[in-house]
Protein backbone atom coordinates (compact mmCIF):
# COMPACT_ATOMS: atom_id res chain seq x y z
CA UNK A 1 0.00 0.00 0.00
CA UNK A 2 2.66 2.83 0.69
CA UNK A 3 5.87 0.46 -0.98
CA UNK A 4 6.84 -1.78 2.35
CA UNK A 5 4.78 -4.82 0.24
CA UNK A 6 8.23 -4.21 -2.19
CA UNK A 7 10.59 -4.19 0.07
CA UNK A 8 8.79 -7.09 1.90
CA UNK A 9 9.69 -9.11 -1.15
CA UNK A 10 12.79 -7.89 -1.59
CA UNK A 11 14.28 -8.80 1.54
CA UNK A 12 12.44 -12.44 1.01
CA UNK A 13 13.84 -12.66 -2.20
CA UNK A 14 17.51 -11.20 -1.59
CA UNK A 15 18.16 -13.05 2.01
CA UNK A 16 16.38 -16.38 0.66
CA UNK A 17 15.41 -17.35 4.43
CA UNK A 18 12.88 -19.86 5.63
CA UNK A 19 11.50 -20.21 8.93
CA UNK A 20 9.60 -23.40 9.58
CA UNK A 21 7.37 -22.93 12.32
CA UNK A 22 6.15 -26.39 13.78
CA UNK A 23 3.01 -27.65 14.90
CA UNK A 24 1.31 -27.19 18.42
CA UNK A 25 3.08 -29.69 19.42
CA UNK A 26 4.85 -30.45 23.09
CA UNK A 27 8.67 -29.06 23.40
CA UNK A 28 9.38 -32.22 24.21
CA UNK A 29 7.66 -35.40 21.84
CA UNK A 30 8.96 -38.51 20.52
CA UNK A 31 9.62 -38.43 16.86
CA UNK A 32 6.68 -40.51 15.15
CA UNK A 33 6.57 -41.44 11.60
CA UNK A 34 2.92 -40.25 11.73
CA UNK A 35 3.34 -36.53 12.54
CA UNK A 36 2.51 -34.16 10.29
CA UNK A 37 4.76 -32.14 8.62
CA UNK A 38 6.06 -28.65 9.81
CA UNK A 39 4.52 -26.06 8.62
CA UNK A 40 6.66 -24.01 5.97
CA UNK A 41 7.23 -20.35 7.06
CA UNK A 42 9.35 -17.60 4.63
CA UNK A 43 10.69 -14.87 5.93
CA UNK A 44 8.54 -12.86 3.57
CA UNK A 45 5.30 -14.52 5.47
CA UNK A 46 7.34 -13.30 8.99
CA UNK A 47 7.55 -9.52 8.02
CA UNK A 48 4.15 -9.07 6.72
CA UNK A 49 3.01 -10.68 10.27
CA UNK A 50 5.59 -7.94 11.76
CA UNK A 51 3.93 -5.37 9.80
CA UNK A 52 0.61 -6.40 10.94
CA UNK A 53 1.17 -6.39 14.22
CA UNK A 54 3.95 -3.74 14.76
CA UNK A 55 2.84 -0.34 16.69
CA UNK A 56 5.55 0.87 14.52
CA UNK A 57 3.99 0.15 11.37
CA UNK A 58 0.23 1.09 12.66
CA UNK A 59 1.16 4.22 13.69
CA UNK A 60 3.03 5.48 10.76
CA UNK A 61 -0.44 4.20 8.67
CA UNK A 62 -2.73 6.08 10.82
CA UNK A 63 -0.19 9.05 9.74
CA UNK A 64 -0.58 8.57 6.27
CA UNK A 65 -4.64 7.87 6.70
CA UNK A 66 -4.62 11.62 8.54
CA UNK A 67 -2.75 12.95 5.66
CA UNK A 68 -4.74 11.44 3.44
CA UNK A 69 -7.72 13.23 5.10
CA UNK A 70 -6.08 16.67 5.36
CA UNK A 71 -5.58 16.99 1.23
CA UNK A 72 -9.15 15.82 0.87
CA UNK A 73 -10.18 18.74 2.79
CA UNK A 74 -7.91 21.17 0.95
CA UNK A 75 -9.26 20.00 -1.77
CA UNK A 76 -12.61 20.33 -0.46
CA UNK A 77 -12.30 24.36 0.14
CA UNK A 78 -12.92 24.59 -3.52
CA UNK A 79 -16.24 22.86 -3.62
CA UNK A 80 -19.64 25.20 -3.39
CA UNK A 81 -21.15 24.38 -0.58
CA UNK A 82 -24.84 24.55 0.02
CA UNK A 83 -26.81 24.70 3.37
CA UNK A 84 -30.38 24.72 4.46
CA UNK A 85 -32.24 25.78 7.10
CA UNK A 86 -35.81 26.64 8.65
CA UNK A 87 -37.25 28.61 11.44
CA UNK A 88 -40.36 28.82 13.75
CA UNK A 89 -41.11 32.70 14.99
CA UNK A 90 -43.93 32.95 17.58
CA UNK A 91 -44.87 36.71 18.27
CA UNK A 92 -46.77 38.23 20.97
CA UNK A 93 -49.73 39.65 18.33
CA UNK A 94 -50.16 39.45 14.36
CA UNK A 95 -50.32 42.82 12.58
CA UNK A 96 -52.56 43.21 9.52
CA UNK A 97 -54.34 45.75 7.87
CA UNK A 98 -56.95 45.71 5.56
CA UNK A 99 -56.62 47.06 1.91
CA UNK A 100 -59.67 47.34 -0.49
CA UNK A 101 -61.50 44.88 1.60
CA UNK A 102 -58.59 42.37 1.33
CA UNK A 103 -56.57 41.97 4.98
CA UNK A 104 -52.43 41.65 4.12
CA UNK A 105 -50.91 40.04 7.02
CA UNK A 106 -47.51 41.69 7.71
CA UNK A 107 -46.82 39.94 10.51
CA UNK A 108 -47.98 36.34 11.58
CA UNK A 109 -48.49 35.28 14.91
CA UNK A 110 -46.83 31.87 14.49
CA UNK A 111 -44.89 32.01 11.41
CA UNK A 112 -42.85 28.98 9.80
CA UNK A 113 -39.60 29.93 7.55
CA UNK A 114 -37.58 28.15 5.39
CA UNK A 115 -33.54 29.54 4.10
CA UNK A 116 -31.04 27.96 1.80
CA UNK A 117 -27.57 29.84 0.81
CA UNK A 118 -24.88 28.62 -1.67
CA UNK A 119 -21.26 29.67 -1.64
CA UNK A 120 -18.97 28.76 -4.16
CA UNK A 121 -15.46 30.10 -4.27
CA UNK A 122 -14.53 31.91 -7.26
CA UNK A 123 -10.30 32.77 -6.70
CA UNK A 124 -8.34 32.44 -3.87
CA UNK A 125 -5.15 32.10 -4.24
CA UNK A 126 -4.04 30.53 -0.80
CA UNK A 127 -5.58 27.49 -1.95
CA UNK A 128 -3.16 26.34 -5.06
CA UNK A 129 0.05 26.36 -2.29
CA UNK A 130 -2.45 25.11 0.56
CA UNK A 131 -3.14 21.62 -1.89
CA UNK A 132 0.38 21.09 -3.40
CA UNK A 133 1.88 21.28 1.07
CA UNK A 134 -0.90 18.71 1.53
CA UNK A 135 0.04 16.75 -1.04
CA UNK A 136 3.29 16.78 -0.49
CA UNK A 137 2.95 15.90 3.43
CA UNK A 138 0.71 12.84 1.95
CA UNK A 139 3.36 11.87 0.34
CA UNK A 140 5.94 12.21 2.63
CA UNK A 141 3.91 10.06 5.26
CA UNK A 142 4.18 7.31 2.34
CA UNK A 143 7.46 7.19 2.42
CA UNK A 144 7.89 7.45 5.98
CA UNK A 145 5.81 4.49 6.26
CA UNK A 146 7.63 2.81 3.85
CA UNK A 147 10.76 3.30 5.02
CA UNK A 148 9.49 2.03 8.68
CA UNK A 149 8.63 -1.18 7.23
CA UNK A 150 11.84 -1.79 5.22
CA UNK A 151 13.69 -1.27 8.71
CA UNK A 152 11.33 -3.55 10.51
CA UNK A 153 12.17 -6.18 7.57
CA UNK A 154 15.96 -5.50 8.05
CA UNK A 155 15.92 -5.91 11.46
CA UNK A 156 13.63 -9.55 11.17
CA UNK A 157 16.51 -10.52 8.81
CA UNK A 158 19.65 -9.13 11.61
CA UNK A 159 17.14 -11.47 13.88
CA UNK A 160 17.40 -14.41 11.70
CA UNK A 161 20.79 -14.82 10.92
CA UNK A 162 21.28 -13.97 15.01
CA UNK A 163 19.44 -17.11 15.53
CA UNK A 164 21.78 -18.99 13.25
CA UNK A 165 24.73 -17.95 14.78
CA UNK A 166 23.37 -19.05 18.05
CA UNK A 167 22.37 -22.53 16.63
CA UNK A 168 25.82 -23.20 15.24
CA UNK A 169 27.71 -22.04 18.68
CA UNK A 170 25.73 -24.35 20.41
CA UNK A 171 26.68 -27.00 17.85
CA UNK A 172 30.09 -26.10 18.00
CA UNK A 173 29.56 -26.29 22.21
CA UNK A 174 27.61 -30.00 22.43
CA UNK A 175 31.07 -30.91 19.81
CA UNK A 176 33.48 -29.28 22.13
CA UNK A 177 31.31 -31.35 25.30
CA UNK A 178 31.99 -34.82 23.34
CA UNK A 179 35.73 -33.90 22.10
CA UNK A 180 36.29 -33.44 25.89
CA UNK A 181 34.09 -36.75 26.92
CA UNK A 182 36.20 -38.77 24.72
CA UNK A 183 39.32 -37.16 25.95
CA UNK A 184 38.01 -37.70 29.47
CA UNK A 185 38.03 -41.60 28.42
CA UNK A 186 41.33 -41.53 26.46
CA UNK A 187 42.60 -40.38 29.49
CA UNK A 188 41.07 -43.03 32.07
CA UNK A 189 42.26 -45.92 29.56
CA UNK A 190 45.86 -44.18 29.94
CA UNK A 191 45.71 -44.22 33.72
CA UNK A 192 44.64 -47.61 34.32
CA UNK A 193 46.91 -48.58 31.87
CA UNK A 194 49.65 -46.72 33.83
CA UNK A 195 50.47 -44.34 31.37
CA UNK A 196 49.81 -40.94 33.15
CA UNK A 197 49.25 -39.86 36.51
CA UNK A 198 45.40 -39.37 37.96
CA UNK A 199 46.23 -35.70 37.76
CA UNK A 200 46.25 -35.56 34.05
CA UNK A 201 42.29 -36.57 34.79
CA UNK A 202 41.55 -34.36 36.52
CA UNK A 203 42.80 -31.86 34.43
CA UNK A 204 40.82 -32.90 31.60
CA UNK A 205 37.28 -33.81 33.50
CA UNK A 206 37.87 -29.90 34.34
CA UNK A 207 38.12 -29.26 30.77
CA UNK A 208 34.98 -31.34 30.37
CA UNK A 209 33.23 -29.63 33.16
CA UNK A 210 33.92 -25.90 31.37
CA UNK A 211 32.82 -27.08 28.32
CA UNK A 212 29.55 -28.43 29.45
CA UNK A 213 29.03 -25.07 31.10
CA UNK A 214 29.66 -23.11 27.82
CA UNK A 215 26.88 -25.36 26.11
CA UNK A 216 24.28 -24.51 28.69
CA UNK A 217 25.38 -20.81 27.80
CA UNK A 218 25.14 -21.47 24.31
CA UNK A 219 21.67 -23.11 25.02
CA UNK A 220 20.35 -20.27 26.83
CA UNK A 221 21.37 -17.73 23.71
CA UNK A 222 19.84 -19.89 21.13
CA UNK A 223 16.69 -19.34 23.63
CA UNK A 224 17.38 -15.17 23.38
CA UNK A 225 17.93 -14.95 20.12
CA UNK A 226 14.93 -17.15 19.29
CA UNK A 227 12.73 -14.73 21.49
CA UNK A 228 13.88 -12.03 19.42
CA UNK A 229 13.41 -13.40 16.41
CA UNK A 230 9.55 -14.01 17.47
CA UNK A 231 8.95 -10.71 19.19
CA UNK A 232 10.25 -9.14 15.74
CA UNK A 233 8.27 -11.10 13.20
CA UNK A 234 5.03 -12.28 15.83
CA UNK A 235 5.68 -16.03 14.77
CA UNK A 236 4.97 -17.93 17.98
CA UNK A 237 5.86 -21.40 18.39
CA UNK A 238 8.77 -23.89 17.76
CA UNK A 239 10.34 -22.88 14.29
CA UNK A 240 13.39 -24.55 12.29
CA UNK A 241 15.70 -21.84 10.40
CA UNK A 242 17.98 -22.61 7.71
CA UNK A 243 21.02 -21.49 6.48
CA UNK A 244 19.89 -18.39 3.33
CA UNK A 245 21.74 -18.01 0.52
CA UNK A 246 23.43 -14.63 0.83
CA UNK A 247 23.13 -11.27 -0.73
CA UNK A 248 25.33 -10.25 -3.47
CA UNK A 249 26.39 -7.03 -2.75
CA UNK A 250 26.84 -4.67 -5.95
CA UNK A 251 30.67 -3.74 -6.94
CA UNK A 252 30.69 -0.54 -7.44
CA UNK A 253 32.75 2.81 -5.84
CA UNK A 254 31.89 4.26 -2.59
CA UNK A 255 30.65 7.12 -4.95
CA UNK A 256 28.82 5.18 -6.58
CA UNK A 257 27.07 3.37 -3.85
CA UNK A 258 26.20 7.04 -2.06
CA UNK A 259 24.58 8.59 -5.43
CA UNK A 260 22.56 5.22 -5.67
CA UNK A 261 21.47 5.22 -1.68
CA UNK A 262 20.80 8.94 -2.10
CA UNK A 263 18.39 8.18 -5.01
CA UNK A 264 16.98 5.43 -3.67
CA UNK A 265 16.35 5.60 -0.19
CA UNK A 266 13.07 6.55 1.38
CA UNK A 267 13.51 8.52 4.37
CA UNK A 268 16.06 10.53 1.99
CA UNK A 269 12.93 10.91 -0.62
CA UNK A 270 10.43 11.96 2.87
CA UNK A 271 12.57 14.71 3.65
CA UNK A 272 12.85 16.16 0.35
CA UNK A 273 8.94 16.11 0.36
CA UNK A 274 9.15 18.17 3.69
CA UNK A 275 11.45 20.82 2.32
CA UNK A 276 8.64 21.22 -0.44
CA UNK A 277 5.73 21.06 1.72
CA UNK A 278 7.71 23.95 4.18
CA UNK A 279 8.12 26.03 0.28
CA UNK A 280 4.33 25.54 -0.08
CA UNK A 281 3.40 27.21 3.07
CA UNK A 282 5.88 30.10 3.03
CA UNK A 283 3.68 30.29 -0.55
CA UNK A 284 0.40 29.86 1.09
CA UNK A 285 0.82 32.81 3.29
CA UNK A 286 2.28 34.97 0.88
CA UNK A 287 -0.69 34.65 -1.71
CA UNK A 288 -2.70 35.51 1.27
CA UNK A 289 -1.70 39.02 0.15
CA UNK A 290 -3.96 38.55 -2.89
CA UNK A 291 -8.35 39.11 -2.24
CA UNK A 292 -10.61 36.71 -2.63
CA UNK A 293 -13.56 36.38 -5.03
CA UNK A 294 -16.51 34.43 -4.14
CA UNK A 295 -20.41 33.87 -5.22
CA UNK A 296 -23.15 33.37 -2.74
CA UNK A 297 -26.81 32.95 -3.26
CA UNK A 298 -29.58 33.03 -0.77
CA UNK A 299 -33.25 32.14 -0.48
CA UNK A 300 -36.09 32.63 1.74
CA UNK A 301 -39.29 31.11 2.46
CA UNK A 302 -41.87 32.73 4.67
CA UNK A 303 -45.56 32.06 5.00
CA UNK A 304 -45.73 36.28 5.42
CA UNK A 305 -46.08 37.70 2.03
CA UNK A 306 -46.39 40.89 2.77
CA UNK A 307 -47.17 43.38 0.07
CA UNK A 308 -45.49 41.62 -2.60
CA UNK A 309 -47.46 38.37 -1.99
CA UNK A 310 -45.00 36.35 -2.98
CA UNK A 311 -43.76 33.65 -0.26
CA UNK A 312 -40.07 32.89 -1.57
CA UNK A 313 -37.15 35.24 -2.46
CA UNK A 314 -33.93 35.29 -3.22
CA UNK A 315 -30.90 36.73 -4.18
CA UNK A 316 -27.14 36.58 -5.31
CA UNK A 317 -23.93 38.57 -4.29
CA UNK A 318 -20.53 38.27 -5.49
CA UNK A 319 -18.11 38.98 -2.40
CA UNK A 320 -14.55 40.59 -2.83
CA UNK A 321 -12.27 40.37 0.47
CA UNK A 322 -9.27 41.91 0.97
CA UNK A 323 -6.87 41.81 3.52
CA UNK A 324 -4.52 44.70 3.00
CA UNK A 325 -3.43 44.95 7.08
CA UNK A 326 -3.54 42.12 10.03
CA UNK A 327 -0.51 43.83 12.23
CA UNK A 328 1.84 41.96 10.41
CA UNK A 329 0.89 38.49 11.18
CA UNK A 330 1.56 37.47 8.18
CA UNK A 331 4.80 38.91 7.75
CA UNK A 332 5.67 36.79 11.29
CA UNK A 333 4.01 33.51 9.71
CA UNK A 334 6.28 33.71 6.45
CA UNK A 335 9.60 34.35 8.78
CA UNK A 336 8.44 31.36 10.82
CA UNK A 337 7.75 29.55 7.79
CA UNK A 338 11.21 30.26 6.30
CA UNK A 339 12.85 28.85 9.17
CA UNK A 340 11.05 25.69 9.71
CA UNK A 341 12.39 25.25 6.16
CA UNK A 342 15.97 26.40 6.45
CA UNK A 343 15.99 23.44 9.23
CA UNK A 344 14.52 20.61 6.70
CA UNK A 345 16.94 21.96 5.07
CA UNK A 346 19.85 21.34 7.65
CA UNK A 347 17.85 18.07 8.22
CA UNK A 348 18.73 16.88 4.85
CA UNK A 349 21.75 17.95 4.49
CA UNK A 350 23.18 15.87 7.47
CA UNK A 351 20.78 13.31 5.95
CA UNK A 352 23.23 13.17 2.72
CA UNK A 353 26.18 13.53 4.85
CA UNK A 354 25.19 10.36 7.28
CA UNK A 355 24.37 8.24 4.62
CA UNK A 356 27.74 8.49 3.01
CA UNK A 357 29.40 7.74 5.81
CA UNK A 358 27.09 4.54 6.24
CA UNK A 359 27.81 3.53 2.97
CA UNK A 360 31.53 4.15 3.37
CA UNK A 361 31.73 2.38 6.77
CA UNK A 362 29.36 -0.57 5.66
CA UNK A 363 31.83 -1.21 2.90
CA UNK A 364 34.77 -1.26 5.04
CA UNK A 365 33.01 -3.66 7.87
CA UNK A 366 31.88 -5.95 4.98
CA UNK A 367 35.98 -6.18 3.55
CA UNK A 368 36.78 -6.10 7.32
CA UNK A 369 34.31 -9.31 7.87
CA UNK A 370 35.21 -11.37 4.97
CA UNK A 371 39.20 -10.80 5.62
CA UNK A 372 38.53 -11.97 9.39
CA UNK A 373 36.27 -15.01 8.47
CA UNK A 374 38.68 -15.93 5.82
CA UNK A 375 41.78 -16.09 8.57
CA UNK A 376 39.22 -17.46 11.41
CA UNK A 377 38.24 -20.69 8.87
CA UNK A 378 42.16 -21.29 8.58
CA UNK A 379 42.68 -21.22 11.78
CA UNK A 380 39.26 -23.77 12.20
CA UNK A 381 41.21 -26.06 10.23
CA UNK A 382 44.76 -25.94 11.52
CA UNK A 383 42.85 -26.56 15.31
CA UNK A 384 41.09 -29.58 13.71
CA UNK A 385 44.50 -30.76 12.42
CA UNK A 386 45.94 -29.94 15.73
CA UNK A 387 42.82 -32.02 17.42
CA UNK A 388 43.10 -35.30 14.83
CA UNK A 389 46.90 -35.32 16.06
CA UNK A 390 46.27 -35.29 19.54
CA UNK A 391 43.37 -38.03 18.81
CA UNK A 392 46.33 -40.27 17.41
CA UNK A 393 48.96 -39.27 20.29
CA UNK A 394 45.80 -40.26 22.74
CA UNK A 395 45.67 -43.55 21.17
CA UNK A 396 49.08 -44.22 21.28
CA UNK A 397 49.51 -43.32 24.88
CA UNK A 398 51.13 -40.21 24.32
CA UNK A 399 49.14 -37.07 24.57
CA UNK A 400 49.60 -35.56 28.05
CA UNK A 401 46.78 -33.49 29.50
CA UNK A 402 48.30 -29.99 28.64
CA UNK A 403 47.81 -30.96 24.84
CA UNK A 404 43.93 -32.55 25.51
CA UNK A 405 42.95 -29.34 27.11
CA UNK A 406 44.69 -27.09 25.14
CA UNK A 407 43.69 -28.79 21.64
CA UNK A 408 39.88 -29.06 23.10
CA UNK A 409 40.28 -25.22 24.16
CA UNK A 410 41.70 -24.34 20.46
CA UNK A 411 39.03 -26.16 18.77
CA UNK A 412 36.22 -24.50 20.64
CA UNK A 413 37.19 -20.81 20.16
CA UNK A 414 38.46 -21.63 16.59
CA UNK A 415 34.83 -22.73 16.23
CA UNK A 416 33.51 -20.17 17.81
CA UNK A 417 34.99 -17.39 15.73
CA UNK A 418 34.08 -18.77 12.59
CA UNK A 419 30.46 -18.82 13.58
CA UNK A 420 30.94 -15.07 15.24
CA UNK A 421 32.68 -14.25 11.53
CA UNK A 422 30.01 -15.79 9.28
CA UNK A 423 27.27 -13.55 11.46
CA UNK A 424 29.43 -10.45 10.93
CA UNK A 425 29.94 -11.25 7.53
CA UNK A 426 26.35 -11.46 7.11
CA UNK A 427 25.00 -8.69 9.07
CA UNK A 428 27.88 -6.23 6.95
CA UNK A 429 26.16 -7.40 4.10
CA UNK A 430 22.64 -6.65 5.17
CA UNK A 431 23.96 -3.15 6.27
CA UNK A 432 25.55 -2.51 3.07
CA UNK A 433 22.12 -3.01 1.17
CA UNK A 434 20.23 -1.34 3.95
CA UNK A 435 22.70 1.78 3.35
CA UNK A 436 22.33 2.12 -0.44
CA UNK A 437 18.57 1.40 -0.37
CA UNK A 438 18.70 -1.25 -2.15
CA UNK A 439 15.53 -2.73 -4.03
CA UNK A 440 16.16 -5.80 -3.10
CA UNK A 441 13.92 -7.15 -5.21
CA UNK A 442 16.63 -7.47 -8.03
CA UNK A 443 19.08 -8.44 -5.59
CA UNK A 444 20.99 -11.43 -6.31
CA UNK A 445 21.77 -14.13 -4.01
CA UNK A 446 25.50 -16.27 -3.43
CA UNK A 447 24.94 -19.27 -3.34
CA UNK A 448 26.54 -21.47 -0.24
CA UNK A 449 26.61 -25.34 0.83
CA UNK A 450 23.78 -26.83 1.45
CA UNK A 451 22.11 -26.36 4.92
CA UNK A 452 22.75 -29.16 7.78
CA UNK A 453 19.72 -30.41 9.57
CA UNK A 454 19.10 -28.30 12.51
CA UNK A 455 17.10 -29.35 15.51
CA UNK A 456 13.27 -27.68 16.05
CA UNK A 457 13.63 -24.35 18.58
CA UNK A 458 10.72 -22.55 20.82
CA UNK A 459 11.05 -19.46 22.36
Amino acid sequence: MFGIDDRIRGVGRALGVTIAVLGAAPAVQAASDEAPAPRVLTLRDAVREGLKRNEDIATARERVIRAKIATRKAIAALVPTLTAGGTFTHYNKEIAFTSGGAPIVIQKQDQFGATGTFAMPLFDARTIPYIQKSLRVEEGAAEVASFTGAELAIAIARAYFAVLAAEERLRVAEQAVLTAKEYVTGIEHQVKAGHTIPLALRRVKIDLVRAERDRELADLAVKSAVEALSFLSGVTGPFRVETPPLPRVPAASSDALIATALARRTDVKATRLEIAAARNAIQEIRFGLFPSLSLVGNMKLTESTGFSGDIGSWNLTVNLAWTIFDGGQRYLDVKLRQSELREAELRERRLRRDIGREVRVAQNDLKAAEAALKASRDEKALAEENDAAVRARISAGLATAVEIVDANAALFNAGVAVVREELNRDLARVNLLRAIGADLVETDTEAEPPAKAKEPLKP
